[in-house]
């Protein structure tokens, strides 16, 4: 157990926390640690200071030291000079990336440190990382034989930018932490990246790709125009719902977007950022074509009957599950590792009757009854909550139903949620069907994009459409295009002043 500690002055704005942790055999056990406050104070000394009292850089770094004590106490304290590079990185998910990352960069950004960086410095001390430990890791990801496809060669520049921001990232957040004196990566330049122009159809490839889609199913139909029509990103495309479509007023809005993430399964966030929140026009001609599957979805509904869970209790089950279960417990593997065993199907309705025992909430107990067997997986994992899991279950199930706008416009043959990797698979197949040059499903965004421009509408309104959180994004992404577009405008300028001036000579001719 450790004690309270204590204070020692450093420098004008430096204190060294010291905290006594007992004592091994005859000598007591101290951990210190180096700690920078805002505000400064010119005193060599607190003894004998008549300002101690109100002194805000003592009470900065008594807070620290609180802290310190803290971390001690919970065995989170590791000494700088024994810290490694994995051990900071562990630590920086647990803390900062677990509840400020975005689930699919969390996602990206374990991937490449426990593929890549973690194996190549995870070991080191990270107070003796210098910028040449860096230089010779871009080094090592630009040779022969370092990529995972096993393609030749080494990692694009975009790929390799990708890490160093990462190891950039993490280094900021130790320096902030008072780990380590400064950043390593902040003097070093990763390789440059080559910027290439982003893929799209020009407008007789697009009326091509619309007249082939034409041939395919009214799902992909959908999909397909109204990816051109919108601009939306696959995954708010894929998070759509029939409530987020005004049929008066002809508007779509943006409030949410499907993602899968290995492991995790399909799941709903908020878009990308605030401004990707938006509402948007949507052609007439669209529109019209929505009205039809609409209706031809509603038929499907009736045919499935109640099998149908784009509504259910068993609408988005992995989420609501991932919700009430702790992190290591994951709806999508429980359910896999259930369906895999003997006997669940037989059991469904003795875990029904488990479940009624444990909530009463006839409702809910119903909407499982209809699925009977199908859902035996689903009942069985249920079974698995405790009361309290199983009533935080349920009161997101109801708050979900309350907030029913519809269900999901692209969905699989009983309801639920289609797999945002589905269009993404599907699409090339498609295109090679029809013999259409190869696009990445994004690319058609792009071409929304491009098209806007072509029609001469003004970079604001195409970088609102497109929900960029700046409208430096768009002229980053799309700078190639609009500039053909200004040259356009300056030729048609020059079509204008050069008949005035040969207007001009003809008149002075006449005279």
């Amino acid at each position: 157990m450790a004690s309270k500690g204590s204070l020692e002055k450093r420098g004008d704005n430096t204190w060294r926390l010291v905290v006594s942790c007992g004592m091994k055999g005859d000598q007591q056990v101290k951990k210190t640690k180096t700690v920078t406050v805002k505000v400064a104070c010119k005193q060599k000394t607190c003894r004998g200071c008549t300002r101690i009292a109100r002194c805000q850089a003592r009470r900065e770094a008594e807070k620290l030291l609180a802290e310190f004590v803290l971390e001690i106490e919970k065995g989170l304290f590791i000494e700088p000079s024994k810290l490694t590079f994995k051990d900071f990185a562990d630590r920086w998910l647990r803390d900062y990336g677990e509840t400020n990352l975005a689930p699919k960069t969390l996602f990206r950004y374990k991937q490449i440190l426990n593929t890549r960086i973690l194996p190549a410095m995870g070991h080191l001390k990270i107070e003796r990382i210098k910028p040449s430990h860096l230089l010779d890791f871009y080094a090592n990801l630009q040779e022969d034989g370092i990529r995972e496809d096993g393609k030749p060669g080494g990692l694009s520049g975009k790929t390799i930018t990708q890490h160093h921001r990462i190891l950039s990232s993490l280094f900021n957040d130790a320096v902030q932490w008072q780990v380590i004196g400064s950043n390593p990566a902040a003097r070093v330049k990763p390789p440059k990246t080559t910027k290439k122009q982003a893929l799209c159809y020009d407008e007789e490839q697009t009326a091509a790709l619309l007249e082939a889609v034409e041939k395919e199913s009214l799902k992909y139909k959908v999909m397909l125009t109204l990816a051109i029509a919108t601009g939306l990103r696959r995954g708010e495309l894929m998070g759509l719902e029939w409530g987020d479509i005004n049929f008066d007023k002809n508007t779509l809005e943006v409030r949410q977007a499907s993602q899968y993430i290995p492991g995790q399964g399909t799941f709903t966030k908020e878009p990308k950022n605030e401004i990707s929140k938006r509402i948007m026009a949507v052609p007439s001609s669209v529109l019209g074509l929505l009205k039809q599957y609409k209706a031809h979805q509603a038929e499907k509904r009736l045919k499935v009957g109640d099998l149908w869970r784009g509504s259910g209790v068993l609408s988005n089950f992995t989420e609501l599950f991932d919700a009430v279960t702790p992190k290591e417990v994951l709806g999508t593997q429980l359910l896999k590792s259930l369906r895999n065993q003997s006997g669940i199907i037989e059991k469904w309705e003795e875990n029904i009757k488990a479940i009624a025992e444990q909530v009463k909430n006839e409702e809910f107990i119903q909407e499982l009854r209809k699925f009977g067997a199908n859902a035996a997986p689903e009942i069985t994992a249920l079974n698995t909550l405790t009361d309290k899991q199983l009533q935080e279950f349920i009161s997101l199930w109801q708050e979900k139903r309350k907030n029913y706008r519809g269900g999901r416009l692209f969905v699989t043959w009983d309801g639920q949620p289609m797999h945002p990797d589905t269009v993404s698979k599907w699409f090339p197949k498609f295109l090679k069907r029809h013999k259409l040059p190869p696009l990445p499903f994004h690319g058609l965004r792009h071409t929304a994009a491009s098209l806007l421009i072509a029609e001469g509408a003004p970079a604001k309104n195409i970088s609102s459409r497109l929900g960029h959180a700046n409208i430096s994004t768009t002229y980053d992404i799309y700078g190639h295009a609009l500039k053909s577009v200004d040259r356009d405008i300056a030729d048609k300028l020059d079509h204008i002043f050069n008949g005035n001036g040969k207007e001009k000579e003809h008149k002075k001719e006449q005279a």
